[in-house]
């Protein structure tokens, strides 16, 4: 009889489709710090376009005033430092935005696109520091020099006190932006660990 008979056993069949397991837990801890922090980038990038424009008309009732001249000034030269800040925070807020989504609906596609705005931000971030060291801080030393010689202050004690602000707002504009990286470099490491990886193959 060549014909199979009903009742022999298949020789193979399809193994059984293993269960999706549940969603690290890290992943919804990046997905809802990353929409707060995407909602925070939007109000802030905004904010960083209209600030200073807001700045000007707030000083406006003292134009004669030596000190807000020198300031305006300085404010009109780093407008376009302001202008690349505020880009660069509105599209990383927007990376964010996307990628908290998706991780907080279970789209493994978000972890992709955290990695995106990972090293899309350290990237930013990189070059932010290097216009801050090459043109940011010398405008902001040279704002403090002409302020304090519009207060008449002695030569012995301006220097030091231009000396000292220096320092600060040279350790402050180096240490912000690599202090920044910490969050996208959190993100990098925790969303690419084992248990995260294998969550994401098996819901893909």
């Amino acid at each position: 009889m060549d014909e199979d008979s009903p009742y022999q056993t298949p020789l193979s069949s399809a193994p059984p489709a293993l269960p999706q397991g549940p969603q690290p837990q890290v992943v919804k801890v990046f997905g809802i710090l990353h929409i707060v922090l995407g909602g925070l980038g939007i109000l802030f990038g905004i904010w960083g376009l209209f600030s200073l424009k807001f700045t000007s008309m707030l000083q406006s009732a003292r134009a004669n005033d030596p000190v807000i001249v020198v300031q305006r000034k300085y404010m009109e030269d780093l407008w376009p430092v302001t202008v690349m800040h505020s880009t660069f925070t509105l599209g990383l807020a927007a990376l964010l935005l996307v990628a908290g989504l998706k991780l907080v609906r279970e789209k493994p596609d978000g972890i992709m696109w955290s990695n995106r705005y990972s090293w899309t931000s350290i990237t930013a971030k990189i070059i932010s520091l290097v216009v801050t060291v090459g043109y940011v801080l010398p405008l902001s030393n040279r704002m403090t020099g002409e302020i304090l010689n519009t207060r008449g202050m002695p030569a012995g004690s301006a220097d030091m006190t231009t000396g000292m602000v220096k320092s600060m707002t040279s350790i402050a504009s180096v240490a912000s932006p690599v202090l920044s990286c910490l969050y996208p470099a959190l993100a990098l490491f925790f969303l690419s660990r084992p248990a995260v990886k294998a969550w994401a193959a098996r819901t893909r």
